[in-house]
């Protein structure tokens, strides 16, 4: 187990150093003052600070007065003055009414609202009256939002998009709006797993057939399908899959019925494997990493434990009733990090696995423990 995970751990960091060089390349841009079009990477850090790095990795700071706008993540951002200072906004819903927004790291959400020119902070006490007062322009009867008594309407990102959007229909000028920002959907993410399986068996009761032991290290691998079921790419998440498993051990135990007569016990399995993750993934720039964690249950087939005199030459054989392995559970937990921008979406994820197998007579209290190196490649 310890020549695997000195194995392992480099090659996790050798597969991470170069996803995140491929990611260092060009993923946005900025609009200068000048009109001037800059592609590379952006960060935008608070609504007063941009951190911009061009194709050469060089790194410069900009402020709102240096730039109109910027493209980042999938996100459009412009500036616009408030209170006598320029500040960066997200852009949601540009037209006759346009809906900003401010979300930055360990920040609250704050949302603002413009019209002829003059940029509204919206809050929690004041948004209904903004409503109210804006809906008294639309004709009486309108029916083009659901929500259309004011108390209907609350103070979310979902809520406000759909005023605005309303009230630029009702007011003739729904063709001039852009909506910028596209809600994340409930999407499901198919990724498939290929996995080097560092295992161990142990038998951890005795019984009739053997006094309890444990089987060397043995390299196995691990190959399925899974399906990340998302609200967000950021948070909590879902991941329940199909694996197929092969391990296999070899030992030597002692047949309590005799003091003096020991087997060679050799297992060599294939489990078809359930396993349902819970995992959380974290906001990172290039990059997420996510823990995970979760039970999983499964069947063998073409299980095989043979019992060999040992010592004996002869290569004879025998299996007790009951010898194949019925039903396989337990749990696993892992780290890993997601490439969101490699291939289709690559992750590697190194997963530790505690498995107990049932079966009715041979091997009572078998249980493995396993380290595991996870590839996963996202189909799109």
């Amino acid at each position: 187990m310890n020549i695997v995970a000195k194995l392992i751990f480099p090659f996790i960091f050798f597969i991470s150093f170069q996803a995140y060089g491929q990611k260092r390349l060009m993923e946005g841009y900025i609009v200068t003052i000048q009109n001037d079009t800059l592609r590379g990477k952006v960060a935008i850090k608070n609504d007063s600070l941009l951190l911009f790095e061009n194709s050469q990795f060089k790194k410069e700071l900009y402020t709102p007065s240096t730039i109109k706008a910027a493209f980042t993540d999938g996100k459009y951002f412009s500036v616009h003055g408030i209170m006598g200072h320029d500040k960066y906004f997200q852009e949601i819903i540009t037209g006759y009414l346009s809906l900003y927004r401010q979300k930055y790291a360990n920040t609250k959400e704050n949302f603002f609202l413009k019209r002829n020119d003059t940029l509204f902070v919206v809050t929690p006490t004041n948004f209904l009256s903004f409503v109210s007062y804006l809906s008294a322009e639309c004709k009486t009867g309108d029916s083009l939002s659901n929500k259309n008594s004011k108390q209907q309407y609350k103070y979310t990102l979902n809520d406000l998009s759909e005023f605005v959007d309303y009230y630029n229909t009702c007011t003739g000028h729904k063709a001039n709006q852009v909506i910028s920002y596209v809600p994340e959907k409930f999407s499901v993410k198919p990724v498939i797993n290929l996995a080097l399986d560092a295992h161990q068996f142990r038998l951890g009761n005795s019984n009739k057939y053997n006094s309890g032991g444990t089987f060397g290290h043995t390299l196995g691998f691990a190959a399925g399908i899974s399906a990340k079921l998302l609200g967000k790419d950021i948070g909590f998440a879902l991941q329940p899959g199909l694996q197929f498993i092969h391990r296999e051990g070899e030992a030597t135990l002692k047949v309590p019925l005799n003091s003096f007569t020991t087997v060679d016990a050799n297992i060599s399995s294939n489990f078809l494997q359930l396993p349902v993750l819970i995992r959380y993934s974290f906001a990172s720039k290039g990059y997420r990493p996510y823990l995970s964690f979760g039970p999983h249950v499964g069947t063998a087939f073409k299980s095989q434990i043979k019992r060999t005199p040992h010592g004996f030459t002869y290569n004879d054989t025998f299996d007790e009733p009951g010898s194949n392995i019925e039903l396989i559970y337990g749990v696993s937990g892992g780290a890993g990090i997601y490439f969101p921008n490699m291939l289709k979406g690559l992750e590697v994820e190194l997963r530790a696995d505690k498995s107990y197998y049932d079966n009715e007579v041979d091997m009572v209290g078998l249980q493995s423990s396993s380290l595991q190196l996870f590839i996963g490649f996202y189909l799109k």
